[in-house]
């Protein structure tokens, strides 16, 4: 691999979602076998506590402050506005940004090496990957069973 671009991991926009997968969102982001990148988590005023549960996350885990910055907004200003400050204040320029909805979660532990390599190989400004949807009691495909369906 060449060198590490740093990443920018956006999770904003997160309201009310004390229910969704947090653990599993953060874990993804956190796992990553990668060391030059920042997740900016923006909780969007939720009011269900759900930021508690970042900052127990956190700090249950011993998460370097480095690796990540959380902000708690005091009134919601929806998704676009908060991917847009949040890009704008605490992601470098030259950094390959990602977005991640607060409910969803990265599979895999090398997903930063793979945009970063295809950010050499193709010389892209823009890269998608295809999502799954979580569905744990969703049979398919003549009986069987899968936690994750090709969304």
């Amino acid at each position: 691999m060449k060198e590490e671009i740093f990443v920018c991991v956006m999770i904003a926009g997160v309201n009310n979602n004390e229910n969704a997968r947090i653990e599993r969102n953060l874990n993804s982001v956190f796992t990553q076998n990668y060391t030059n990148y920042k997740a900016v988590i923006i909780d969007d005023a939720s009011t269900d506590g759900s930021v508690e549960i970042y900052k127990k996350y956190l700090e249950f885990y011993s998460i370097d402050k480095k690796y990540y910055t959380l902000i708690a907004n005091k009134k919601s200003v929806k998704s676009m506005a908060n991917h847009f400050f949040g890009m704008l204040f605490h992601c470098p320029v030259n950094s390959i940004t990602l977005t991640l909805d607060a409910d969803d979660e990265l599979i895999g532990r090398n997903i930063f090496q793979v945009f970063n390599e295809q950010y050499f190989t193709r010389k892209s400004g823009v890269l998608y990957s295809e999502n799954y949807r979580y569905a744990p009691d969703t049979v398919f495909k003549k009986g069987h069973n899968s936690e994750y369906t090709k969304y």
